[in-house]
Parts: structure tokens; C-alpha cells; sequence
């Protein structure tokens, strides 16, 4: 992945969920998590619109992450198909 990619990922990231209520909730151990799997689903957006026949797999640690993450990827699958190459799975 190209470092200036990444840098733009996490900066938006950082700004976004600076000022998000709901995030400053949670503990540091959740925090880390949460910032880490929309940081991993912003490369696979990325990863499949510039690369369409590519397939991203997602790994979470809990059924509900997954059931959050392919409602979002069903939405917006629905204005951009490519992102429906994206998996979730669960690791236990």
C-alpha cells in the first residue's frame, strides 16, 4: 500500500472520529479495534476500485462486527458493485 495512501486514510480517520461522540465512549482497547477495522475497510474500498477483479477479505474477531460490516458493505455495494467483492469473516 502506498505510504501517502495510508497517511491520508489515517488523517482522515483521526478527524473523523475526533469528533465523534459515540467513539469518545468507548474504551482505548475498543477504540483501537474500531479505528483499526475502518481503517482496513478504507484499503479494500480503495483496493477493489482501483482493482475491481480483486477480492478483500476482512477479518474481524465477533459475528456482530461481521453482521455490522456487510450491512455497510450492502449499502454501499448498492451505489458501487465492486465493493461487494469485499468478505468478512470471523476468526475464532
Amino acid at each position: 500500500m502506498n505510504k501517502n495512501l495510508q497517511q491520508h486514510i489515517n488523517s482522515f480517520l483521526h478527524e473523523y472520529l475526533e469528533f465523534d461522540e459515540k467513539f469518545e465512549q468507548l474504551d482505548d482497547n475498543e477504540k483501537i479495534y474500531v479505528f483499526s477495522i475502518l481503517n482496513r475497510l478504507l484499503h479494500a474500498f480503495h483496493l477493489v476500485l482501483k482493482n475491481p477483479s480483486v477480492s478483500p477479505i476482512l477479518f474481524v474477531m465477533t459475528t456482530s462486527s461481521k453482521r455490522i460490516l456487510d450491512d455497510i458493505l450492502k449499502k454501499v455495494g448498492y451505489y458501487l458493485p465492486h465493493v461487494n467483492n469485499i468478505k468478512v469473516v470471523v476468526l475464532q
